[in-house]
Parts: structure tokens; C-alpha cells; sequence
């Protein structure tokens, strides 16, 4: 979370929200994306979503990331349908994953009218 929070410093300013989407290993990251798929959202996806309907119409920098790239396309993928507002032109999103940005993702945010940009993951 301490490297995500600094990215999002340096990206977008000390105004932004770091969202950090973790999971304990690569096979739990797996198992939490199958079960948003195939049962329910996960609890993440439903706070962003409260979060993004909380400030439509204001501007909101959303940083959100971590090193399970997949996971972090399903929270915002499933955060975005649900979302209240059919437009969120004012919301800009920073994905900082180990991935670019899927077709999946963009064009879920490109439904919303999100501006969606890249970073990558930090070293260790």
C-alpha cells in the first residue's frame, strides 16, 4: 500500500484516492475473480461503486492497483456496472498494475465516460 500511495502522489497529487486491491497469493487473487464472476461482486467492487457515485459530478482522481492484475480489472470492472450515474466524465482513473489496461477494462470505462490511464506496478 506504502508504494501504491506514493505513485499516487506523484501521479495525480496529494488529492487522490488509493484504492489498494490485494490478496494474499496468486492463487488467492484467482479464486476471488472466479467467485466475482460467477457468484457476486466482491465487497471491494461494491465500496469503489459508492465511492464513484459519491462524487459524480466533482472531479475524482482514483488511484487503484496491485500486483494481481486481474483482480484489479474485476473490482473496477464490477465497480463501474454498478455505478448509479450513466456518466462520470469528471472521474479520472490511474490503474497501477503489472498489466496495461485490458479491452475488457477500457471499454468499461469508456461506457462511463471515465478517462482510465496506466502506470506500472513498482519493482521490488
Amino acid at each position: 500500500m506504502q508504494r501504491l500511495g506514493a505513485l499516487a502522489i506523484a501521479e495525480v497529487g496529494a488529492d487522490a484516492l488509493v484504492v489498494a486491491i490485494e490478496a494474499e497469493s496468486n492463487d488467492d487473487a484467482w479464486g476471488r475473480v472466479v467467485r466475482a464472476r460467477t457468484e457476486a461482486p466482491l465487497e471491494e467492487s461494491e465500496q469503489l461503486a459508492r465511492v464513484f457515485d459519491a462524487h459524480v459530478g466533482g472531479p475524482t482522481r482514483v488511484v487503484v492497483g496491485g500486483p494481481y492484475p486481474q483482480l484489479t480489472e474485476q473490482v473496477l470492472v464490477d465497480a463501474l456496472s454498478m455505478v448509479d450515474a450513466t456518466s462520470l466524465v469528471q472521474l479520472r482513473v490511474v490503474v497501477v498494475a503489472p498489466e496495461p489496461i485490458s479491452r475488457r477494462l477500457r471499454a468499461a470505462c469508456t461506457r462511463r465516460d471515465v478517462v482510465c490511464t496506466h502506470e506500472p506496478w513498482p519493482a521490488d
